[in-house]
Formats: C-alpha cells, structure tokens, sequence
C-alpha cells in the first residue's frame, strides 16, 4: 500500500473513533425510580430523605456542538423529622443536587458567561431559577470537572423549619461543553440535622444516566 493510501487509511480510522465517543446527540427521556433513606440520630430523632418525580430529558445541545451534552433535570425531595429526641433539634437543612461525570476532557480554554474565562477543563453550566443557591432565586452556575472525576452541583437548598419541608425542582438545565466520550449524570438529594449532641446527614442517589 502506498504512503498515501495508508494515510487515508490512518485519518478514517481516527474518525470513526471520534465519532463514536461523541454524543447521538438525539432525545431522551428518562423517569428514574424514586429513592428514600432513614435513620435514627444518637439522641433519638428520626430523620429521612424522600426524593421522587425525578426525571432527566436529554436533548440535542442547543449550540450543536457534538462535544456538548444538553438536559433538562426534574426532582422532588421531601426531608423528614419525626420521633421523641432526647435533645432538641438546632438546625436541618435540605439539600438537591447533580453529579456530573466526563470521560475526557479535550478543551484547551473556554469562556462561559460574559465575562468568565477558563483554562483547560470541562465546563458544566446550570441554569434555572434557584441554581446553586437558596431555594427562592439565585443565577446560572457554572463549574469546571477534571476528566474522570465526578462533580457535584447544587440545585437548591432550603432550611428545614418545622418537621417536614421539601424543594421541587423542575426542567433545570445542565449543560456539559468539551467532553469528548461518556458523559454520566445522576440526582442526590440529603438531608442534616443538628442537635446539641449530634449531627446526622442521610443521602440518597438516582440511578446514573447517560447523556
């Protein structure tokens, strides 16, 4: 075979391995099984975390690019307090969130926002009306993974006032930019408590998806 032939040869075969670590790039929607823990605090409480409605439609990145990965993410988590603890409870806090998983990262700088620059790590932005922050408002969020690591997001936090509360999230967008091959995303949501006496946190996780 000659030089050229086997060049040719060459440049297919890498683009065929490029285009199966990319994305379909196509819809889907995913209804995950609702997960629910409990436990029972050194002082007698007990505390549980409920997280239903949970649901992740992928979609086609809306900038095209097949190193993007687009999906619009729903949950329900609901904490619980309930029993005769034999110290009072200070503080409880519910907590929603994402991890987000890229197999390889293949940016070489980015600029997400207007104003932020990033050097060479994947970017993970989402957006919705409470992204990140407290459970009544907050902006965009925006993170950069390391390839082959997972990172967290916050979707939402709220303080647990009484002995019930909940935080519903839904079509919160997470948006994956400069991930070459497979990117997984899964839910989890926790709830902690604080006593004089203990701190307890209980957490509960999705089955993973992948984008």
């Amino acid at each position: 075979m000659s030089v050229l032939g086997r060049v040719g040869v060459v440049g297919a075969a890498a683009g065929a391995v490029l285009l199966a670590g990319a994305g379909s790039g196509g819809a889907a929607v995913t209804e995950l099984d609702p997960q629910s823990a409990s436990v029972v605090t050194d002082d007698g409480w007990s505390v549980s975390v409920v997280a239903s409605e949970l649901r992740v439609d992928a979609v086609a990145p809306l900038s095209g690019s097949w190193l993007s990965r687009e999906a619009f993410v729903s949950a329900k988590v609901t904490g619980l307090i309930s029993g005769e603890g034999t110290a009072p409870v200070r503080a409880g806090v519910i907590e929603q969130g994402v991890q987000v998983g890229c197999e390889v990262d293949v940016t070489s700088g980015m600029t997400l926002g207007s104003t932020a620059t990033f050097g060479p790590n994947v970017g993970i932005t989402m957006a919705g009306p409470s992204a990140g922050l407290s459970a009544n408002a907050g902006p965009n969020v925006s993170v950069q993974a390391k390839p082959g690591e997972i990172t967290n997001l916050v979707m939402a936090e709220k303080d647990l006032a009484g002995d019930r509360g909940s935080i519903t999230q839904r079509g919160m967008q997470v948006k994956v930019d400069g991930c070459f091959g497979e990117v997984t995303m899964r839910t989890y949501a926790q709830v902690s408590v604080t006593t004089d006496t203990a701190d307890d946190t209980v957490f509960v996780y999705s089955t993973p998806v992948t984008l």
